[in-house]
């Protein structure tokens, strides 16, 4: 068996155990619903790439630039979905469908549209990278031989798109673990997915500097070389796996604790009715003239200022909250304390 179907080999059985990790996650908690399956399916169809890669060995370049496509593929499906997650679409059985667009992305609307456009970004260059590579092809699958001088341009124009949406979905990931977050569980996860995230990154930068060596370098120190790019590759790979499984185990909250649910929540009851209480005394009491006006003008005011539907909610229960803190209709029942 030669270097690079070795190499190739390894990769495919790498794959294959994050494929079966995946299926574990799938059939937990920790999915998250669409996540580990979908990166399931796409490691194992890498896995399955790799491993033909390896045993049929493609003599013709046009072949190889062929493989070297659907080797990249399930990296750029997985980047896509993870990017569409974070403005608010979910996978499910039924197709793709709406959620809450997280915070740390609502409040950005730059960093949302751009994070909108990742399928097209990234699938639409794959596509057409692809078939200028079938007109100029290069041995993308030899990988201790050495490379002509597009290969290094095509290199980095794959890269490009790759590489910029990689770095975006970092940036997010790191937003969303900053201090803003609600719980310490949740920054936990997050900062292991942006891990996970600066690892593929990583792999792009490796790749690159790779591409550059098969050019330049004469083919005695390329072998030399090559292993080590390998071996990194190989630990990138690992390092993301492992950052996003411990990620998606990692609970979004602490478990419910009994105390609370005891005694906590029986309270909150109590409070919650002495706040209808005072809601229904403000309409009794034919109070309702300026919070109707209030109202209207804090609707009008979310439109025009696009605001989402939840944070409109959020602004007319404020509303509400403060006539029932301002009417003195019971003070000794709802307080500001």
């Amino acid at each position: 068996m030669s270097q690079t179907a070795a190499a190739q080999l390894s990769t495919s059985i790498l794959f294959a155990l994050v494929a079966a990790v995946c299926v574990v996650l799938s059939r937990t908690k920790a999915s998250n619903g669409w996540f580990a399956p979908v990166a399931a399916i796409c490691c194992l169809f890498a896995s399955i790439t790799f491993g033909a890669l390896a045993y049929f060995g493609f003599s013709s370049w046009h072949t190889q630039v062929v493989g070297s496509m659907l080797r990249e593929l399930p990296y750029f499906v997985i980047l896509s979905g993870v990017c569409l997650a974070q403005t608010g679409w979910r996978l499910t059985r039924h197709g793709l469908s709406r959620a809450t667009v997280p915070v740390h992305v609502r409040s950005r609307p730059r960093l949302r549209r751009a994070l909108t456009t990742a399928p097209a970004g990234l699938l639409g260059s794959w596509f057409v990278l692809g078939v200028v590579q079938l007109i100029w092809p290069t041995p993308a699958l030899q990988l201790y031989a050495p490379a002509p001088p597009h290969f290094l341009l095509f290199s980095l124009l794959t890269s490009a798109p790759d590489g910029f949406y990689t770095a975006l979905i970092t940036y997010t990931f790191c937003l969303a673990a900053g201090p803003a977050a609600p719980t310490r569980y949740l920054r936990l996860k997050n900062l292991l997915f942006s891990i996970g995230a600066s690892a593929w990154f990583l792999m792009l930068v490796n790749a690159n500097v790779y591409a550059a060596e098969r050019v330049f370098l004469p083919r005695p120190l390329l072998q030399v070389t090559t292993g080590a790019h390998l071996a990194l590759e190989t630990t990138f790979i690992i390092a993301s796996a492992a950052a996003f499984a411990i990620g998606l185990i990692v609970p979004r909250a602490p478990e419910e604790n009994p105390v609370i649910a005891r005694w906590v929540y029986p309270r909150l009851l109590r409070l919650h009715e002495a706040f209808e209480e005072a809601r229904w005394h403000i309409a009794r009491g034919n109070k309702l003239k300026n919070l109707v006006r209030a109202s209207y003008y804090s609707t009008q005011a979310a439109r025009l200022l696009q605001i989402e539907n939840d944070d409109a909610e959020l602004l007319h229960a404020t509303i509400q909250l403060t006539a029932i803190l301002s009417s003195y209709a019971d003070p000794s029942r709802i307080t500001p304390d």
